[in-house]
């Protein structure tokens, strides 16, 4: 009962049919109430007005049902109408909703549930359409954009059928956001009202837009950084707008008021007012505006800036001057700094004690008053010009040229050592000179600075210095081997002269205590016979060591071991030798320039480094005699040793080795030892 009461109060009657049935009831009411009317008027008869009205009622009948036919025929005529066209209507906006390029989604307001979507969500998207119809709004939301998706859908209560918002980030299936604009209306489906969203992506816009806002962000920050502005002035109402960089040139807040090139006149410097105003007025008349001005900034400090505009035309045919400012203050105090800095740079080269040349391109740009001096000229004016080539002195083009690579540097066009040259002067004299060369700035080029230094003098001297070194080299090669040659006859002399006769003495005394038994006689001929014999010894030891019988005899290892032996036993000093038999024997004057070296560090040792360990080597390498002695002594400073020649066994044995083209090398450590090495060629020139 109650559901037929739901259902007969939920009835909606149709308007077409309302209207028949009224028509119908109207016209039957009126019908029977005028035709009863008229036949109890104009018939008397019962009989006859029964029958007349049976007629009556068959007729109305009749004619009711053919008028309801046609009524209801029309009735239906025009819904099946009324169907075609919503079927029609509805397959367009089938075609439409599906076929639309853009995401279109419905779903109910309640559960947020989608019901339908179209191709173009199902390709954005990436879900199939029934895995759309398994989602509901909140899902297409990334999770860090859940809180804002409630504040949306609390704030979407309040609209009634339209609703336009973006961008509102959504998630496909793979995780992507995107940045959609939606559209959201109200309609009504199967007897019910949901909501019809239509998404457009706009994430390239949103990036553009990012963008361009950040490049407006990095202009500004590039504006600021590199001071530079820009500025645009109305011809009609001569309003002068420009950035905020102007405002940080002028050192004041920006402001609200209508700016004006008056306005700005207030701050540039009085001297610079009519330039500006005529630049200003050129302008107007087509001409490009360029000029440096100083502006009076608020703090009451100058600042350079140069403005650059000219005339454009707008859209709207209005006249009207654009342009930049660039704050050029630092370089403007940067220039003066550098004018100063040439000048002083100029000055300290023109005092300079040594010739200095600048070239440009091979050409002499620059010379200083010491350059005339030295190439012969009366000024610096006067080499100017000059090429490169014109002061060196060559024998042919190609030396030329590689000594010219070389004065402008090579490759990396700077060579700060000096180095010794022959150069021309302009009369032509050839002198000797050291020249260093390294790259350098002037007007704004690339260009050689060169020193130049006359060393003739020097060189003369040096000259001189070699000579006397070799004469004094020659001399003491003389000195040593007469001293050598003294020695070899003074050790001859020794034993067989004075060695004979001690031996003679000796042998006397011993046959004549054998023959007098006088005591007195026996114990003086006694002493006579021991100190023949102790002088004999001495003689001996003494022609030893003038020359090693040893050496001559068996050859330098032999010499240089009985050395040691004699030396080192019993001293407490202990000793390693690593001597080589040196077959075939070197020459003799080199066994004794290595004997004698040997023999002078050994002495040096034992007087001087408190040793209790030496170690020696000798070898022959390569054609060449090496000898190696080592000590653990209390080692000395060598170059103070050698610089101030109190060791003369030092400079015997250097002199020695360089007489046969040999070298000695000594390295010592205070307090850790001394090494000596001597290497001597065999072959001797």
């Amino acid at each position: 009962m109650l559901s037929w009461i739901k259902r007969v109060s939920a009835f909606k009657p149709h308007r077409g049919a309302l209207r028949i049935a009224f028509v119908y009831a109207a016209a039957g009411v009126l019908w029977i109430t005028f035709s009863d009317q008229a036949i109890a008027r104009f018939i008397s008869t019962r009989a006859l007005a029964e029958w007349i009205a049976t007629v009556k009622g068959y007729g109305y009948v009749a004619v009711t049902s053919v008028l309801l036919y046609v009524a209801i025929w029309r009735l239906h005529a025009q819904h099946r109408l009324t169907q075609a066209h919503l079927q029609r209507s509805e397959r367009a906006y089938r075609t439409m909703f599906n076929d639309n390029p853009n995401p279109m989604l419905v779903y109910d307001p309640h559960t947020l549930r989608f019901l339908e979507v179209n191709r173009a969500a199902i390709a954005k998207y990436g879900y199939t359409r029934d895995e759309f119809l398994a989602l509901t709004l909140r899902d297409i939301r990334p999770p860090e954009a859940q809180a804002q998706f409630q504040r949306d859908l609390d704030a979407s209560k309040h609209f009634s059928d339209f609703l336009v918002a973006g961008p509102v980030p959504h998630q496909t299936k793979q995780h992507v956001v995107l940045n959609m604009e939606v559209t959201i209306s109200t309609l009504r489906m199967q007897s019910r009202d949901v909501q019809l969203m239509m998404a457009q992506d706009i994430s390239l816009r949103v990036q553009a837009e990012r963008e361009l806002l950040e490049s407006r962000r990095q202009l500004k920050e590039a504006q600021r950084i590199a001071g530079f502005g820009s500025w645009s002035v109305e011809h009609d109402s001569g309003a002068l707008t420009f950035s905020s960089q102007m405002y940080q040139l002028l050192g004041i807040d920006v402001d609200a008021q209508t700016w004006t090139m008056q306005t700005l006149f207030q701050f540039v410097h009085p001297d610079d007012r009519a330039a500006l105003q005529k630049g200003y007025d050129d302008a107007w008349r087509g001409q490009p505006l360029q000029i440096e001005l100083r502006l009076l900034r608020a703090s009451g400090d100058i600042h350079y800036v140069l403005m650059r505009g000219e005339q454009v035309a707008r859209a709207d045919r209005a006249r009207q001057l654009m342009g930049t400012i660039l704050d050029v203050d630092e370089r403007k105090r940067y220039e003066k700094k550098l004018q100063d800095s040439e000048r002083q740079y100029r000055q300290l080269i023109d005092n300079l004690p040594e010739a200095v040349m600048i070239y440009g391109d091979g050409k002499v740009i620059f010379a200083n008053p010491v350059a005339a001096t030295l190439f012969g000229a009366t000024t610096p004016d006067q080499l100017l010009g000059f090429n490169v080539e014109d002061f060196i002195a060559t024998p042919s083009k190609t030396a030329a040229r590689s000594r010219l690579e070389w004065l402008q540097g090579g490759v990396d066009r700077t060579d700060s050592h000096f180095r010794e040259r022959l150069l021309r002067k302009l009369d032509g004299e050839i002198f000797a000179a050291e020249v260093a060369a390294r790259s350098t700035m002037m007007n704004g080029a690339h260009c050689i600075q060169v020193l130049v230094r006359d060393i003739s003098d020097q060189k003369k001297s040096q000259q001189d210095l070699r000579q006397a070194n070799e004469r004094l080299l020659h001399l003491s090669t003389h000195m040593l081997e007469a001293a050598e040659d003294e020695r070899r006859h003074l050790s001859r002399e020794l034993h067989d002269d004075l060695g004979q006769s001690l031996t003679f003495i000796k042998m006397t005394a011993a046959w004549l205590r054998k023959r007098l038994q006088h005591d007195e006689l026996s114990e003086r001929i006694t002493q006579v016979h021991v100190a023949a014999g102790e002088a004999l010894e001495k003689v001996r030891n003494l022609a030893l060591a003038l020359r090693p019988a040893q050496l001559d005899g068996l050859g330098l290892k032999a010499a240089m071991e009985d050395h040691l032996h004699k030396y080192c036993d019993g001293s407490g000093v202990d000793y390693a030798a690593r001597l080589e038999d040196l077959q075939p024997r070197p020459d003799p004057d080199i066994e004794t320039a290595v004997f004698r070296i040997f023999q002078e560090a050994v002495t040096n040792i034992f007087r001087h480094s408190g040793a209790s360990f030496i170690e020696i080597e000798l070898a022959r390498r390569d054609g060449v005699i090496e000898l190696r002695v080592v000590d653990d002594g209390r080692g000395f400073d060598v170059e103070e040793a050698f610089a101030r020649g109190a060791n003369l066994g030092l400079h015997t044995m250097r002199e020695r080795a360089q007489q046969l083209r040999g070298e000695v090398r000594v390295h010592s450590v205070v307090g850790a030892g001394t090494e000596m090495s001597v290497t001597i060629p065999e072959q001797v020139l």
